[in-house]
């Protein structure tokens, strides 16, 4: 379960790894902090030069990472949900995806939809992408985190693409799923107004889609950018870097960007 965790002196928050190593440089930092990883912890980008090997040692660091210090939060992202369901959302590591399966599988009890946390006197809620409104109608889920959550790793625990299960038992699981944690808006190939925690854009947010409305602020990453985007109501950070939060609520980068710069992607929120 899922559960409101009281602000803790400082909060460092791990955007979209993919297979990265900023992360050891964070947690090095502030070995104390409450960290909280916003998934995506595979599938390097080709131009980076990680190989889905050391991509795969990677992951398997912060699992055992996670499972050894309790200030540590994993949430789970697009490109780890493909991995129980072998969709092709972007340069899936497929030499690996068995091993990687067996991973998650064997460690669902450390990974979660959303985190929240109080910040000088606010709710904020951190999770891979944005949560909408609308995605919760659109799926008829309850309104509750909690309740949300627990849904979601039910309907990930009905499917077993391993599993003995008729073809059609575990083609109803994999169905339900796919309706509700693969829904992606037009921005993203698909054909909702917004998209799901796992896929939605921050750039939907500007076309009209309502941010959850039980949390006064909301941090996440999924869509890339050369540098954050920081509101008075939201923060994007997918940057390739890992940021602190203190107790003000302010934020601010602790390791460096040193991947290349993205085209076209400075004015992306306005696009």
């Amino acid at each position: 379960m899922m559960t409101d965790v009281p602000m803790a002196e400082e909060i460092i928050v791990i955007p979209d790894v993919h297979g990265r190593g900023f992360w050891k440089e964070a947690v090095a930092k502030y070995p104390n902090a409450d960290t909280i990883f916003l998934g995506d912890y595979l599938d390097p980008y080709p131009d980076e030069d990680i190989d889905d090997e050391d991509a795969f040692n990677n992951f398997l660091e912060i699992v055992e990472f996670a499972r050894n210090h309790s200030n540590v939060t994993l949430l789970f992202g697009n490109h780890d949900l493909q991995y129980w369901f072998l969709y092709d959302w972007g340069h899936r590591m497929k030499d690996w995806e068995d091993d990687i399966f067996e991973v998650f599988r064997n460690n669902m009890d450390l990974f979660h939809m959303f985190a929240v946390r109080y910040i000088n006197g606010k709710r904020w809620l951190f999770s891979h992408a944005p949560l909408f409104e609308e995605w919760i109608d659109y799926t008829k889920l309850p309104h509750g985190l909690d309740q949300i959550n627990d849904k979601v790793w039910e309907m990930l625990k009905e499917y077993n693409r391993n599993s003995t299960e008729s073809w059609q038992t575990n083609r109803a699981a994999h169905d339900r799923v796919w309706k509700t944690l693969g829904r992606a808006s037009k921005l993203r190939g698909g054909i909702d107004d917004c998209g799901s925690p796992v896929w939605a854009d921050v750039r939907e947010i500007a076309h009209g889609c309502n941010l959850y409305k039980d949390a006064d602020y909301y941090v996440f990453g999924h869509t890339q950018m050369n540098k954050p985007l920081i509101t008075d109501k939201f923060a994007c950070l997918d940057t390739h870097q890992a940021y602190i939060i203190n107790a003000l609520g302010e934020i601010k980068a602790i390791t460096s960007k040193t991947t290349p710069e993205l085209p076209n992607k400075d004015d992306l929120y306005h696009s």
